[in-house]
């Protein structure tokens, strides 16, 4: 099964003013940036096996190729810690800073994942 089949099951389905909240991973994210600068070559630490990722385009032309309508689009990046989990110890202060500059000030196309509100397209 195809991921454009999966996706189309879902609206297909669904009542008329439903909504969707559709993450999706982004293939030119900041991250990947940051990498290839500081290491040279890209990441292969993927989150997933079979994860597929695509640009904010590439997304929105699949979605609405499936039977949604986009209403919005938001980026995600990653939260900054401060703390290490269970103590009171601080964490590295150089990533804080990094990741905190990234998640507030980072563009739409290089966010980490896209959120995507859409509802389903009406047929007439």
């Amino acid at each position: 099964m195809t991921r454009s089949l999966a996706l189309g099951r879902y609206a297909g389905v669904a009542m008329d003013n439903a909504k969707f909240c559709i993450v999706l991973p982004n293939s030119l994210s900041i991250d990947l940036f940051l990498h290839l600068i500081k290491k040279g070559e890209k990441p292969v630490d993927d989150f997933q096996i079979l994860e597929k990722t695509f640009t904010r385009n590439e997304w929105a032309g699949l979605l609405e190729k499936n039977g949604f309508c986009i209403k919005a689009v938001y980026g995600s990046n990653l939260w900054p810690e401060f703390l290490q989990e269970g103590s009171f110890k601080v964490k590295s202060l150089a990533k804080f800073v990094k990741r905190s500059l990234i998640r507030y000030f980072c563009p739409l196309n290089l966010a980490r994942e896209f959120v995507f509100i859409c509802t389903k397209k009406e047929t007439r």
